[in-house]
């Protein structure tokens, strides 16, 4: 905190100066409170990178996109997407899903779900979602993490959450290491509980699903927060996931483009 001189103590300073004088030093003296009351410091306007982020290259890992299939009680649903676009210091993420659950030939459910993620200098800057659920209105969620909070806006109502450094979207595999998360879909923060289940053989897709290909990927069971089962292959790339969804279903995602 800056004391500020009173018009007593600042007199004899000034005094027998000229005006011009007297106004220039008065003038510093308000530059210089406003100076130090304004400017930030440093611990609020610098956040640390992600940790673990920059072990991982995801163009190296994926190539530009990656391809999951998703299946519901073991019939194919749907695809998701995972596409990088980096740019200098920053790394664009756009994650698609797009299911469709058919009764009789005819489609009685669809869901569709896009997930923007903006990086820079390894760190999450934001990221933006939208949900359309069975052909309801569309519901836009978004979070921009700032120096301190991470502000969600959902519905057009604002909130402010705990910061994380992930999003819930799996590719990244550090998100394990981390303690909370934010979820893309719910549009909340969930404190985590993560337990490894050793390794196990996954059998993947191939594109046209005449065949599969079995690699090696190490379980994790995330125990709280929600509940969910994902695999990572030993190079450290996100091959499966699954889940049980609302009405009691099994609904596990496969990586297509994962088996090179």
């Amino acid at each position: 905190m800056i004391a500020i001189p009173s018009k007593q103590a600042t007199q004899p300073l000034l005094a027998g100066k000229p005006l011009v004088c007297r106004c220039c030093a008065v003038v510093c003296f308000a530059l210089l409170f406003l100076a130090i009351v304004a400017a930030p410091t440093h611990a609020q306007t610098v956040r640390k990178p992600a940790p673990g982020f920059s072990t991982v290259d995801p163009i190296e890992l994926y190539g530009d996109s990656a391809l999951y299939y998703v299946y519901r009680n073991d019939k194919k649903v749907g695809e998701h997407t995972v596409d990088f676009k980096p740019s200098g210091n920053s790394l664009s993420v756009v994650v698609n899903s797009s299911l469709q659950v058919s009764y009789l030939g005819i489609p009685v459910y669809r869901y569709s779900y896009e997930s923007k993620e903006l990086w820079e200098n390894n760190t999450l800057v934001s990221v933006e979602s939208t949900i359309i659920d069975n052909r309801k209105k569309p519901r836009i969620i978004e979070a921009i993490a700032t120096p301190r909070v991470l502000t969600v806006t959902d519905a057009g109502k604002s909130r402010s959450a705990p910061l994380v450094n992930y999003p819930s979207n799996h590719w990244h595999k550090s998100v394990l290491d981390e303690s909370r998360v934010y979820h893309t879909v719910h549009g909340k923060v969930y404190a985590l509980k993560i337990k490894s289940m050793g390794f196990e053989r996954v059998a993947l897709p191939a594109a046209d699903e005449s065949s599969h290909t079995i690699v090696q990927a190490q379980r994790y069971r995330y125990e709280r927060g929600f509940r969910a089962d994902v695999w990572y292959d030993t190079q450290k790339r996100w091959v499966r996931l699954t889940f049980t969804a609302d009405d009691g279903s099994e609904i596990d995602y496969r990586c297509v483009s994962c088996v090179y």
